[in-house]
């Protein structure tokens, strides 16, 4: 079974890309997007990739992104699952427009089972080989 059954890597924001999301050929799908500043992604979002993006261009988000990302799911369901799951994998300094946090349906988290032990911590020397002067 496919998630994922039309997407759109990194398109320019252009009046033509965002008409093109309604044209016959992908008839406003409904999914998951992120607008990105150049290369950065700045907001995760799902819905009517068109109409939402179309809200956005025209929004208060409007002056913060100039490509966009989009993925068409045909499934609904499981269009709020991919948008958690791309929202946990960003750090919140990359997703700074969204609000929200995101959550998984009916999924059982793990914390981490030995919070006592952490790794040991490796010295890491600058220049390997070279020894230090002592100080005098």
């Amino acid at each position: 079974m496919r998630v994922v059954s039309r997407y759109g890597i990194r398109w320019a924001r252009t009046p033509a890309n965002i008409s093109n999301l309604r044209g016959d050929k992908i008839a406003d799908p409904h999914g998951v997007y992120i607008l990105c500043d150049g290369s950065l992604p700045v907001y995760v979002g799902r819905g009517r990739i068109w109409e939402r993006i179309r809200q956005h261009e025209q929004g208060r988000k409007g002056r913060y992104w100039d490509h966009f990302t989009w993925f068409a799911i045909d499934d609904l369901q499981q269009e709020g699952e991919i948008e958690a799951l791309l929202l946990r994998m960003l750090p919140v300094s990359l997703r700074i427009l969204n609000k929200q946090r995101a959550s998984f349906i009916k999924a059982m988290r793990y914390r981490e089972p030995d919070t006592q032990t952490r790794p040991p911590r490796v010295k890491s020397d600058k220049y390997p080989g070279r020894k230090r002067k002592p100080r005098k």
